[in-house]
């Protein structure tokens, strides 16, 4: 009976050294970091002491964010095969070529005049009851931020806001400027004043 199961045992070792490790590469992957790790691009059929490291060794710079870029397959085999001295059989599968996407936010020129309509409202106890309006003249083409905790900060041309023909956008993702943008934008204010039906000479008294 042991030397049955001791059969049994080297048949099914035999078989996993026929099969050997298997790495298969995907289609199309969409990813969100600014490095491309192989573990991005291919899955892992097996186990070996060596799949951590497989898995984050670093094959390249990912697309900019909303951007697509196509790995070659065989380009990565031939690299990993260099660096990786210890590695099993491994039975390479799966697309000849890789579409990687790079994830990001897209900004548009609606996304900008919500981004002023917003800062005029932060600032509204500045502008003592005026209705104060927007007028942006000049817009980039659409773009995109990577992904992450994001913030804007605005620069009116002038520091009371009032009469600014110019504002300046500063673009964070996670605490880093990632783009600064400058926009043509006409910041006015309108209220009720006070008009004399007649004219008055100066120094005069005007009783209610």
């Amino acid at each position: 009976m042991r030397y049955l199961l001791l059969s049994i045992v080297l048949i099914v070792l035999s078989a996993d050294s026929v099969c050997g490790y298997e790495i298969t590469f995907f289609e199309k992957v969409e990813v969100e970091s600014s490095e491309l790790s192989l573990g991005d691009i291919v899955s892992f059929h097996g186990d070996h002491e060596t799949t951590n490291a497989l898995k984050i060794h670093k094959i390249g710079a990912a697309p900019a964010p909303g951007k697509t870029i196509s790995v070659d397959a065989r380009r990565i085999i031939r690299e990993v095969h260099r660096t990786f001295d210890d590695l099993p059989e491994i039975n390479w599968t799966g697309h000849a070529t890789v579409t990687v996407y790079r994830k990001g936010n897209r900004i548009t020129g609606s996304e900008i005049d919500q981004l002023l309509t917003d800062y005029l409202k932060r600032n509204n106890d500045k502008f003592r009851g005026a209705q104060v309006k927007h007028t942006i003249e000049s817009l980039p083409a659409p773009f995109y931020l990577p992904t992450g905790t994001f913030e804007c900060d605005i620069i009116p041309a002038n520091p009371q806001i009032i009469g600014s023909k110019r504002v300046s956008l500063i673009f964070k993702v996670d605490g880093k400027v990632i783009k600064n943008l400058s926009i043509h934008c006409r910041i006015e204010a309108y209220a009720k004043v006070v008009v004399a039906r007649n004219r008055i000479k100066y120094g005069t008294i005007l009783n209610p």
